[in-house]
């Protein structure tokens, strides 16, 4: 009969001491012995695992937001792109329309009031039986006529050959009728007034029309690329059940892009966009003449030319005169007496004649305005070169909370700091020195097809370039080019200036420390609703300790991370 108490620890205590001194005991212990370990390996490849798992949902989730964010921003380049060239296209041909619409209003109008002062000086010119143009009446060559002489002599100082010449009688008036066809001509084949008025107009309304999206293109652009990344991040992350904080960054956007300036290169460049493989991009050669002399470029800001005035271009001017002599007949002595205007009953009556361009019938020729009058400023927008560094690239950077891999064993949380059976297992966070998040980071940039006149053979090649070419005639990265995709960058290189085409790219000027500016910026951080993080919820990088210490600057008096060995070993 034994003398322990019948308990749990009695119980426990009889029946160790039994498999102690049995076969039992010897068979449990090298079952433990064995199992055990076993049991041990399994439980920490399945935590290795889990944990590598987790940071591969959360790598692929950071590629997957930075890349969306790339390819809607290589659609706003698109799209930019595309109406650059509408609008350069409109531009040229507003400009050439705009130069046969005056030519030919100034021609038309020009003609017909010389043909009506012509045609009026026969039907007033009344001189008896005289009737000699250019001395009795004269439309177009005398400019030394004076009243007080035609007056008194009832002639002007014309030489009459020449008048008839002019006045319809000789072989020049037929040349005034065939430039009277020509002008008919022209409106058949659309360089007149009747064709080109309603699309100088049209044309004025599309760029008005064309620089309102481009200015809403960019007003979107910074939103809808950083509401894509995060959007596509919190969509990736959502099974996971741990706390997680989203960051996009982005360059500044006034770094990016340009709004043209009207100079003389600029302009130049702005045709290429309407047709890239013209040889020669001088608006005098493109748009024809009359360009830079009675049609300049005004404004500083985009492209707007104006009607302006000269004396040398679409310039005439022109005197006109008729007479009325007093015929007097006297029976006896049978006397006719032709006396000049001054006579009571006659008249004359004199006119100086001057048409400027702006004088036509149809009020869309205005000095110092634009031909149209409506027409407004062609704007396009452009990258600067900074684009292909900091400014243009787009980095995503998702931290989580790591969780216990093997929190299905506890009561104590996911927390990888919870209390629980196998919390010996849980790495420490030395006081919060070692913080319980993992981390990714990926960034992307909108990349463009280099000039390639074999259209086929750029429709099928692959090739996205991200950085710019300095000696590229084409300007293709200069929003000209319409075709452009998202391509991945490599992290350390995503904020340096990259340069070059194909495999001769290359990354330049390192623009800051990626790493370092994205992970102590407390701001812009966002949780799974999309809401501010608090600061505090954040952890502090600087003070990470081993295995992060493998990264450590040992010369540190404060012993905090180095970001540059990190970058280094991290390969970012």
């Amino acid at each position: 009969m034994t003398n322990n108490p019948t308990t749990i620890l009695g119980v426990f205590a009889d029946r160790s001491r039994e498999l102690a001194h049995g076969n039992s005991g010897a068979a449990l212990a090298m079952t433990l012995a064995f199992v055990l370990p076993i049991y041990l390996t399994v439980i920490g490849i399945y935590g290795v695992g889990e944990m590598v798992r987790n940071k591969i949902e959360l790598q692929n989730a950071a590629d997957a937001a930075a890349y969306s964010a790339a390819v809607v921003q290589a659609d706003y380049l698109s799209r930019m792109a595309t109406v650059n060239k509408a609008m350069a296209w409109t531009y040229v041909d507003l400009q050439k329309r705009s130069l046969d619409l005056a030519m030919d209003a100034f021609c038309a109008n020009v003609f017909a009031k010389f043909q009506s002062d012509l045609a009026m000086c026969i039907r007033e010119n009344k001189p008896c039986h005289m009737h000699v143009p250019g001395v009795n009446f004269n439309c177009g060559t005398d400019v030394a006529v004076d009243d007080t002489v035609l007056l008194i002599s009832g002639c002007g100082v014309g030489i009459p050959e020449l008048a008839k010449e002019f006045n319809g009688q000789g072989m020049l008036g037929r040349f005034l009728l065939n430039q009277a066809w020509k002008v008919a001509q022209a409106n058949i084949k659309g360089k007149g007034v009747v064709a080109n008025t309603p699309k100088v107009l049209k044309y004025s309304y599309n760029i008005v029309k064309m620089t309102a999206k481009l200015k809403d293109l960019y007003d979107e652009y910074p939103k809808k690329i950083k509401d894509t990344a995060q959007q596509i991040a919190i969509a990736n992350m959502m099974e996971c059940q741990d706390d997680y904080y989203v960051k996009v960054h982005m360059g500044d956007q006034l770094l990016s892009f340009l709004f043209m300036a009207g100079t003389d290169d600029n302009e130049k460049a702005f045709i290429s966009f309407a047709d890239p493989t013209l040889k020669d991009f001088t608006p005098k050669k493109v748009f024809g003449p009359g360009t830079d002399d009675w049609v300049v470029r005004k404004g500083i800001l985009g492209f707007w030319r104006v009607y302006h005035q000269t004396k040398t271009h679409l310039y005439a001017e022109w005197d006109w005169f008729w007479t009325k002599w007093v015929h007097i007949s006297w029976p006896y002595p049978p006397v006719n007496l032709h006396l000049p205007p001054i006579t009571p009953g006659g008249s004359r009556k004199h006119d100086h004649r001057k048409f400027h361009g702006y004088d036509g019938f149809i009020p869309l020729v205005k000095n110092n305005l634009p031909i149209g009058l409506v027409v407004v400023p062609a704007v396009p927008i452009t990258l600067l070169p900074t684009y292909f560094g900091k400014s243009g690239s787009i980095t995503v950077a998702i931290v989580r909370k790591s969780s216990n891999p093997l929190s299905f064993f506890t009561w104590g949380g996911r927390s990888m700091t919870a209390d629980g059976l196998l919390s010996a297992f849980n790495p420490s966070v030395a006081g919060g020195n070692r913080p319980e998040f993992m981390c990714a980071i990926a960034s992307a940039r909108a990349g463009y097809k280099q000039y390639e006149k074999d259209k086929e053979k750029k429709f099928k090649s692959s090739d996205y370039t991200v950085g710019y070419v300095k000696a590229d005639r084409e300007k293709t990265w200069n929003l000209i080019e319409t075709d452009w995709d998202a391509v991945m960058l490599p992290v350390r290189h995503a904020w340096s200036l990259c340069a070059g085409v194909s495999k001769a790219q290359t990354f330049a000027i390192n623009q800051g420390d990626i790493l370092k500016d994205l992970f102590l910026d407390k701001n812009g951080w966002v949780d799974k609703d999309g809401k501010k993080v608090d600061s505090k919820k954040l952890p502090d990088w600087e003070k990470l300790q081993p295995p992060g210490g493998l990264i450590a600057d040992d010369k540190s008096k404060d012993k905090k991370l180095d970001w540059v060995k990190l970058r280094d070993y991290l390969n970012h």
